[in-house]
């Protein structure tokens, strides 16, 4: 149970991190 959440967390914060880094990429060339 405890591990599940924290793989949740894991992949929540990567999936976030890569639309931030997308998002900062777009405002970069634009």
């Amino acid at each position: 149970m405890m591990i599940s959440g924290f793989l949740l967390l894991l992949i929540a914060l990567g999936v976030g991190g890569w639309f931030l880094y997308k998002y900062m990429d777009d405002r970069k060339w634009s």
